[in-house]
């Protein structure tokens, strides 16, 4: 077990799907730094800040960085949010299919057990898709902290940051904001990375690596308005409900409904007993590219 994940983390990290998804998430994460960092030294923002005339501590790293939607001139934090389900798939979550219909599979799995070759991917999987959300969540926080001080938050000031009382973890934001950093970029990088587990398995079933990749992030868009849509229906102009949905849950901000801690969680829990029933089935031969028709 160990040696084949150690292959498919190989395969996986080295891949230039890995580098190119990753290069892509990077370059939305800079922008977004380097806008905020060009806010925060502008001449005019300076002078007001130092008569106190704007927000404090809502300008500071923890106001300015990627994971809050208030300061997002350029549409690179919003883009990273709702690009991030297709970026996390893009590096690995359609090997298990092209695998199996390539006959590298039914290769490896003649020299290893089978439940040792899927575990593995899966392993693999999970971490690019959680890796590409990831760092540049923590590169841009590194960069924005660099020009920007990392003020505590001010619970006064909750309206410039979008976190409330029924916002996931809010308590670590305003008490503990590093801790919180902790927990908000594992969570993101836990949901994008469940996400691409179960892409994996569905690959089974889609012959196509595009279609796959492309329609898996259609997906989301649907679930998105649909998640949307269903609140709307039933509450009317009232802010009630909360978020379902990956580019949603994914932002610290919030600009509608809630973003619940037991909604993150629960989606990505979702996804892995899905993709768990379809792996297993798998393992034990009973599904397959061919059983498929795939």
């Amino acid at each position: 077990m160990a040696s084949m994940l150690q292959f498919e983390l190989r395969r996986a990290l080295l891949s230039r799907s890995f580098g190119s998804a990753l290069a892509a998430a990077l370059l939305l994460s800079i922008i977004s730094s380097t806008d905020a960092i060009l806010f925060f030294s502008s001449s005019a923002f300076q002078s007001m800040w130092a008569e106190r005339w704007y927000i404090e501590t809502a300008a500071g790293a923890f106001g300015l960085w990627l994971g809050q939607l208030m300061l997002d001139r350029t549409g690179a934090k919003a883009l990273f949010f709702l690009l991030a389900s297709l970026l996390a798939c893009m590096p690995y979550a359609w090997s298990l299919g092209s695998d199996d219909r390539g006959g590298y599979a039914a290769q490896v799995c003649s020299r290893s057990s089978r439940r040792a070759y899927v575990s593995a991917k899966a392993v693999a999987v999970f971490l690019c898709g959680a890796l590409v959300v990831a760092v540049p969540m923590v590169v841009n926080f590194v960069a924005v902290a660099c020009f920007a001080p990392a003020l505590t938050p001010d619970p006064g000031e909750f309206f410039y940051f979008g976190i409330t009382a029924d916002s996931a973890w809010y308590q670590l934001f305003y008490n503990w904001p590093f801790a919180y950093l902790l927990v908000d970029i594992a969570a993101d990088a836990f949901l994008c990375g469940s996400w691409a587990v179960l892409v994996l398995g569905t690959s089974l079933f889609v012959k196509s690596r595009v279609a796959l990749v492309v329609g898996s992030f259609v997906v989301t868009l649907y679930v998105r308005v649909f998640n949307n849509s269903v609140f709307f229906y039933l509450f009317g102009n009232d802010i009630s409900g909360f978020f379902f949905n990956i580019p949603d849950s994914l932002p610290s901000t919030e600009v509608t409904y809630s973003r619940d801690a037991w909604s993150i969680m629960g989606q990505g829990a979702l996804f892995l007993i899905v993709t768990a029933f379809l792996l297993r089935r798998y393992a034990k031969g009973d599904v397959s590219c061919a059983s498929s028709g795939a």
